[in-house]
Parts: C-alpha cells; sequence; structure tokens
C-alpha cells in the first residue's frame, strides 16, 4: 500500500437478519490526498458474512466502503434447485417473488423462532413439486404478503400480473375463515364454500402447500393449538387434498 497507510482499526457490526454480525474496519489515508476512509477487510466480508449467501456486487462495494448495509441469509437456493428450467417456468419472476416476500417479511420470524421466509419458500417448493406453474410457485411466495405485512394486492398485482394477484387475494380470504369445531364448521359445506370462494383452483393448491408446511412445523405451538389446527386439518383440508 505505496499511496495509503493504515490509521487505525475498530470493530463494528453488520445487521443480518433480526441479528448482527461482528466485522474488523480499517481506516486508511491516502497519502496523495490525505483523505482518511473507512473500509472493511474484503477477507472479513466473505469469512465472516459467508453464511449469508451471496452478497452481491453492491453490497460488497458497500461493505468495503463502509456504508450500512442490510445482509440476510438467502434461503433461494432449494428452491431454485428444485426448478426444471426445461418446464418453461419463469425463474426470473419467481426470484423477483421471492425478493419481495423476503423483504417484506423481513423482521418477522415463525414460532420456530426462524425467518419467516422460510415458510413460503416451503410452500413455494411443495407448489413445484407438484409440478404447478409459474404464477402459482410466485403466488405460493406471496400468499402472506397482502395479509402480514405493508405490501398491497395492487402491488402485487402490478409486478406480477393479475393471476397472481388472484391467488395471494384468494388465499387470503381463505386464511380468514375461523373453525370453530367439527359441528360449527360443518366440513362438507365449508370445503364447498372454500372451492367456491376460490376464483383459480391455484388458490386451493397454494392453501394446501400452505397447510402442509404449517403442519409439519405444528411442533412450535401449544399443544391445544397444535389439537385445534391438527383437528381442522383432518375434517377439513384432507379431505380436500383428497
Amino acid at each position: 500500500m505505496s499511496a495509503r497507510n493504515t490509521v487505525k482499526g475498530k470493530t463494528g457490526f453488520v445487521k443480518y437478519g433480526m441479528g448482527a454480525v461482528k466485522v474488523h474496519w480499517r481506516c486508511v489515508r491516502n497519502e496523495k490526498d490525505g483523505v482518511k476512509r473507512w473500509y472493511v477487510d474484503e477477507c472479513n466480508i466473505y469469512e465472516e458474512l459467508k453464511a449469508c449467501g451471496s452478497l452481491g456486487k453492491e453490497t460488497s462495494e458497500n461493505l468495503k466502503a463502509g456504508k450500512a448495509v442490510k445482509i440476510m441469509p438467502e434461503y433461494f437456493a432449494e428452491l431454485r434447485q428444485a426448478i426444471d428450467v426445461n418446464k418453461g417456468y419463469d425463474v426470473e419472476k419467481i426470484e423477483k417473488a421471492y425478493k419481495l416476500a423476503r423483504n417484506a417479511h423481513a423482521d418477522q420470524k415463525r414460532a420456530t423462532g426462524e425467518p419467516y421466509i422460510i415458510h413460503p419458500v416451503a410452500a413455494a417448493l411443495t407448489v413445484v413439486q407438484l409440478g404447478m406453474d409459474t404464477d402459482t410457485v410466485c403466488a405460493a411466495l406471496l400468499h402472506d404478503v397482502v395479509e402480514d405485512t405493508s405490501v398491497t394486492l395492487e402491488e402485487v398485482r402490478k409486478e406480477f400480473g393479475d393471476d397472481v394477484a388472484v391467488m395471494v387475494d384468494g388465499v387470503t380470504k381463505l386464511s380468514k375463515i375461523k373453525f370453530v369445531s367439527k359441528e360449527e364448521a360443518q366440513a362438507e359445506n365449508v370445503r364447498k364454500m372454500m372451492i367456491a370462494m376460490a376464483k383459480d383452483v391455484r388458490v386451493i393448491i397454494v392453501k394446501l402447500a400452505d397447510r402442509l408446511h404449517n403442519m409439519r412445523t405444528i411442533d412450535a405451538k401449544p399443544m391445544e393449538k397444535q389439537r385445534r389446527t391438527a383437528h381442522e386439518t383432518m375434517e377439513i383440508y384432507a379431505p380436500l387434498a383428497h
């Protein structure tokens, strides 16, 4: 470093999901203009933050320049691997939906303590495994954004089209149906109502994928909630899936 000298160093933190990652900063002074600038050693970026997945060029440059950035773990890799591009999937559109969902749910966690984005990704993975189309995968990724975040249905429609918006809206409406008991729910009538409410049958597929992941992670809920959800699943969703 002939044109610049290290002046001093310090320890700082970079936001990482809901927490932070400790990094080491250094201040260097350019001998030509005397200006001091803060940097993060490149080795620190990729060694200490490698768990975040691909940082991207812009994020890496911002870190090196000492700018504050927010870095979140990536969960798209497994879904991307499951997508068969030979079947006509629009991977770019799906990744766009993933990024919107990831950012919208950034400050939310599941009952398991895991980042919320894990849930819509799991639902989308199920949808892909069922051989559904690009728009259904996008809807699975976005199925909770209108109900649980500040993202509006119009924003979804503008970014992803009418089909995705109709599915997201349909899942949101189905999620608002409350079941108290088998008798009150009148399972057969409720199933018919759900099908009638779904303007697109793909809404039911996304809802079933949503429920499947909820059942797989049900042990994080209180026991009474587990019983109620399991009973509801047996009476309403299992026959609907069949």
